[in-house]
């Protein structure tokens, strides 16, 4: 989706903290440079993606993989249009609720979305991704009935081993 490239135009050439093996928190001022916005626009984006940002001393990062979840669900087929707040009329927001009922759908979409442009997906990032999608899954399912629970745990687990069998 948004490439890491060293062709940094701000002043730092470090765009990125890496924590582990899935974690890029990426400065604002890289997203700025891709999506080709201002600072202001891109902190109003953010709020309105409900995808939180996080200093650290005098700089601010996004995570990107947050971001990209973010961007893959409200850019879903049968999705309304997403107006920016920063485009000159009342912008849209995502819908948090929504977006957790529908999140094991858009980590699939995302990851597929992934294979298709590279071809294939590298191991560990699979193996980040599935667990990351357990993760989700598990800390939405604080708030659901029983019933419900145990479907979303085996879709979860049919979805993990479908792509385990790739």
């Amino acid at each position: 989706m948004f490439s890491t490239n060293n062709n940094l135009r701000f002043s730092e050439k470090k765009a990125y903290i890496g924590i582990g093996s899935g974690i890029r928190l990426f400065r604002e001022e890289w997203y700025c440079e891709e999506l080709g916005c201002s600072l202001r626009a891109f902190k109003k984006l953010c709020k309105a993606l409900s995808v939180p940002r996080i200093r650290i001393g005098r700089k601010w990062y996004v995570e990107l993989t947050s971001f990209q979840l973010a961007i893959r669900y409200i850019s879903r087929i049968g999705e309304p249009d997403f107006t920016s707040p920063s485009s000159g009329s009342k912008g849209s927001q995502l819908n948090v609720l929504e977006f957790r009922k529908n999140i094991s759908g858009v980590v699939s979409e995302l990851l597929y979305t992934q294979k298709l442009q590279t071809g294939k997906l590298i191991q560990t990032t699979k193996k980040a991704a599935q667990l990351a999608a357990k993760k989700l899954i598990a800390l939405g399912m604080h708030n659901i009935p029983v019933a419900a629970k145990e479907d979303l745990e085996q879709e979860a687990n049919t979805m993990v081993d479908l792509n385990n069998a790739e």
